[in-house]
C-alpha cells in the first residue's frame, strides 16, 4: 500500500508538471491571433469594413472592395482571404525573363486573393515598411540577379525568411526569388533539345521560364501563409515530390520534377491549403 501511494503521488506531481509546461507554453503563443481584429470574417487581418469599401494605399492609390457573392479579382472581398504581395523587381538588368516584363506575375499564387503592390504603396500606416493597413503587413517578395548556385534545388532557386504568416514580425513576410538562376537551370536541363511543361501550357524553353518564375513566386507566398501544418515539416514545409508521371502537382511540392524534357510542376495549391492559410 505504501509503494501504490507513492506511485500516485508521483502521477499527481507529473500531472502538475504537465498542466505547468501547458500553462507557460499558452502564455509564450504569439500575441497577434488568427482572427484578433474585429469584424474579419475569413481572419486575413483585413476587416470586412475595409474588404467592403476599400482602403487606399500609401501612395493614394485605391483598392476597391466589394459586397456582391462574386467580385473581380482586382477588389477585396470579405469572406474570403485578401493578401497584398509587394514585388520588388530588380531593374538593373534587361534579360527578358525580368520580374519587370512578365506578366500576370502572381498567376498561381491562388491559395488567397494575392494582390500585388509595389513598395511604394505600403509602409506608412504603422511606421512598418509592409504595412498597408494599421492592422495588416503585406507579404514581400523581392527578385534577386545572383547566378551564384546552379544546383536547381528548391532554396537556390527561390527561399523566405521564416515560415509563417506575413503579419508576423522579423523575419516573417519577405521572400525572394532568382530569376537568372531559373533561366540558366531551366535552359540547362533542356540543353539544345525541346522542352515542356507537364500540363502543355508551356511548350518550349522560352516559355516555360516564365511560367516556372510565376510557380517560384506563388510557391514562396505559400510559405508566408503559415501552411506549415498541412505540408510536411521534415522536408522543408512541402509536399514530397512524386517521380509518377501522371501524379498531381502542387505549388509547394519540394521540387520540380524534370524527365525527358517534361518539366512537372505545381500551379495549384492543394485543396485543403486555402482553409489553412493566415495571412495574419
Amino acid at each position: 500500500m505504501k509503494k501504490r501511494r507513492s506511485i500516485n503521488k508521483k502521477m499527481v506531481l507529473w500531472l502538475q508538471m504537465a498542466f505547468l509546461i501547458a500553462a507557460v507554453l499558452m502564455m509564450q503563443a504569439p500575441a497577434q491571433a488568427a482572427c484578433d481584429v474585429t469584424p474579419d470574417a475569413d481572419c486575413d487581418g483585413l476587416t470586412d469594413t475595409e474588404e467592403t469599401a476599400g482602403i487606399t494605399t500609401c501612395n493614394g492609390i485605391p483598392v476597391p472592395g466589394c459586397s456582391g457573392q462574386t467580385c473581380p479579382a482586382t477588389n477585396l472581398m470579405p469572406g474570403q482571404k485578401d493578401l497584398f504581395v509587394i514585388v520588388t523587381p530588380d531593374n538593373t538588368n534587361s534579360s527578358a525573363y525580368r520580374l519587370a516584363i512578365i506578366p500576370n506575375r502572381m498567376e498561381f499564387a491562388t491559395v488567397v486573393r494575392a494582390h500585388e503592390i509595389t513598395r511604394e504603396q505600403a509602409g506608412c500606416k504603422i511606421n512598418v515598411d509592409r504595412s498597408v493597413t494599421t492592422n495588416q503587413k503585406a507579404a514581400r517578395i523581392v527578385e534577386l540577379l545572383d547566378t551564384s548556385n546552379t544546383t536547381g534545388s528548391d532554396d537556390a532557386l527561390g527561399w523566405t525568411d521564416a515560415v509563417g504568416a506575413a503579419n508576423g514580425s522579423i523575419p516573417y513576410g519577405d521572400g525572394y526569388i532568382y530569376t537568372e538562376r531559373i533561366a540558366n537551370w531551366v535552359s540547362l536541363k533542356c540543353g539544345s533539345g525541346t522542352c515542356k511543361t507537364s500540363d502543355n501550357q508551356a511548350t518550349t524553353k522560352v516559355t516555360v521560364i516564365p511560367r516556372y518564375i510565376k510557380h517560384t513566386l506563388a510557391h514562396e507566398v505559400g510559405h508566408m501563409l503559415n501552411l506549415k501544418q498541412v505540408p510536411e515539416s521534415k522536408i522543408g514545409n512541402h509536399y514530397p515530390v512524386s517521380t509518377t508521371t501522371g501524379a498531381t502537382r502542387y505549388t509547394l511540392d519540394q521540387y520540380v520534377y524534370f524527365k525527358s524534357g517534361i518539366f512537372y510542376m505545381g500551379t495549384q495549391f492543394n485543396p485543403n491549403d486555402p482553409s489553412y492559410a493566415k495571412p495574419r
